[in-house]
């Protein structure tokens, strides 16, 4: 048996896989009715885009195209299609498992980059309509995305690899600041038109960062890893449709470990009553709670990047509405997850205590958020306005 025959259907099973978990949320009915009207509209769109630039583009300097590609440049990761019962079999056959981990490291490498070019092929209408970027400049465009994309898929194997969370943060952290600050200077090479240097560069990189990661796949002490990545990517659309499903609660895994915050869970109303017991209660909860918190933290910073980048007035206070009914619903959801489920408690939510609590809460919450969004927003969409000014 050869590398590939064992690597191509585990690649077609989760194909499989990821087509069944698609009709999960997508039978025929929406294909048919929502999805394939949606593609018609978009092409009509891109069309129109290729025709005329359309307004809000006009004002948009180079630069924020670039930024997106960058984001993307976080995403993914690679795929080595392991499975749990390698251990025992193919780890005794280390060439026969080693051409398979090569065969699926190229295989992502391959998809990534096509991914790049359709996101390429998204901006043609501006690069070429309206910035008239050549054909060479574009190039450059995809290779340093590319570059940026592999590095970062050997940089983020080894930060998921420290096992204590603070450091791997902070390690991220730095990452974050030195990436994006190489980042900015070679698109700033490629915006001044010193292409070859960039491509050069992009080059070195893509090849340095190609054969460090390909030593990696010789490393069998790396094989837990290989594994954890692949479960993560397998289950990757699976974990979105969980993550946006009403109906399914999101435990997160309790850990005995001293928190952050409240290390020595202290009070935080000096009067004891029932109402503070609740609102004590919850913040502890919401703010110890992972799962919670990230979901907080993610539809705060979506919609105010949202409300910057939208190009009218109009959509922005819209954008702004649907985010405050919207955080109104989901701190009440959380609320009556966080008691509603818990035995010591459950004799008190019909108390007047409890209702009172929930309005004082989830009405200082959803304000405190409205508050938090206006400063963003509104701070964003100047900062915005200003880099787009000084650009143009």
């Amino acid at each position: 048996m050869s590398g590939f025959k064992l690597f191509f259907p585990r690649l077609v099973a989760n194909w499989i896989y990821q087509w069944r978990i698609f009709r999960i949320i997508a039978d025929w009915t929406i294909i048919i009715y929502l999805m394939i009207p949606a593609a018609v509209v978009f092409l009509a769109i891109y069309r129109s885009w290729w025709l005329e630039t359309p307004d809000w583009a006009v004002e948009i300097p180079l630069v924020v195209y670039f930024l997106p590609g960058y984001l993307l440049s976080w995403q993914g990761n690679c795929r080595f299609f392991t499975e749990e019962a390698d251990l025992v079999f193919l780890i005794k056959r280390k060439s026969l498992f080693q051409k398979m981990k090569l065969w699926g490291f190229f295989y992502s490498l391959l998809a990534q980059a096509v991914f790049l070019i359709l996101f390429i092929i998204l901006l043609l209408p501006f690069l070429r309509g309206h910035f008239q970027l050549s054909g060479s400049s574009i190039a450059g465009f995809f290779l340093l995305l590319l570059a940026l994309k592999y590095v970062l898929n050997y940089i983020r194997f080894h930060l998921r690899r420290i096992d204590k969370s603070i450091l791997r943060i902070f390690a991220g952290f730095f990452v974050f600041i030195g990436m994006t600050a190489t980042a900015v200077y070679l698109y700033f090479l490629w915006a001044v038109k010193h292409l070859m240097l960039v491509n050069g560069i992009s080059f070195v990189i893509i090849a340095l960062s190609v054969w460090l990661y390909y030593r990696l796949l010789k490393r069998p002490s790396l094989f837990e890893v290989f594994l954890t990545i692949d479960r993560e990517q397998k289950l990757k659309t699976a974990g979105i449709i969980y993550q946006f499903s009403g109906q399914i609660e999101k435990t997160s895994v309790i850990k005995r470990r001293r928190p952050w915050l409240f290390r020595n869970s202290g009070m935080i109303f000096r009067e004891r009553t029932l109402v503070h017991g609740f609102m004590e209660m919850f913040i502890k909860f919401f703010l110890r709670n992972k799962i919670y918190l990230s979901s907080y933290l993610r539809m705060i910073s979506v919609t105010a990047a949202a409300i910057i980048i939208a190009p009218s007035m109009w959509i922005k206070i819209l954008i702004f509405i649907v985010f405050s009914v919207t955080v109104n619903v989901w701190f009440e959801s959380v609320w009556n997850k966080t008691f509603k489920e818990q035995p010591l408690v459950r004799k008190y939510i019909e108390s007047d205590g409890y209702f009172l609590a929930k309005g004082r809460m989830v009405n200082g919450m959803v304000l405190f958020s409205v508050v938090l969004m206006i400063i963003l927003g509104g701070g964003g969409t100047l900062a915005f306005k200003s880099f787009v000014s000084f650009y143009m």
